[in-house]
C-alpha cells in the first residue's frame, strides 16, 4: 500500500486507518451449529497510526548568481545560510493565521 502526503497548508495530521475483514465460518464449525444462526464475523485484522506534518510552500535558497560577483560573496552578503535557518523555523500563530486566511472562505 502506497501513501501520498500533499499538504496545501501547514498542519499536522494524525489517524488510524484500520483494515476490517468479514469472515466466514470454517465448515467444520458451520456443521457443528447448523441449529443456530450465526452470521459472518466482522475482524480487525490490521490497523496502521500514520501521522505527517505539513509543510506549504517550503521555501529554501539553493544557488545565488551574478556575472560581477562570486557565488560565495553573494551567498555571504544576502546571508543565505542564515535565511534558510529562519525559514526551517515553525510558524508563529498569526503567521499560520495568515498562510490558512485564504482557506476559510
Amino acid at each position: 500500500m502506497n501513501i501520498t502526503f500533499k499538504p496545501t497548508l501547514r498542519f499536522d495530521f494524525d489517524i488510524h486507518l484500520v483494515c476490517i475483514a468479514r469472515e466466514k465460518l470454517a465448515k467444520e464449525i458451520s456443521k457443528t451449529t447448523a441449529t443456530k444462526t450465526i452470521s459472518e464475523g466482522i475482524v480487525e485484522k490490521s490497523f496502521i497510526r500514520i501521522h505527517a506534518m505539513g509543510d506549504f510552500p517550503l521555501l529554501r535558497f539553493t544557488d545565488v548568481r551574478n556575472d560581477n560577483v562570486s557565488t560565495a560573496n553573494l551567498w555571504e552578503r544576502f546571508r543565505l545560510t542564515n535565511l534558510n535557518k529562519e525559514l526551517l523555523n515553525p510558524l508563529n500563530e498569526s503567521e499560520i493565521e495568515f498562510n490558512n486566511s485564504d482557506k476559510t472562505n
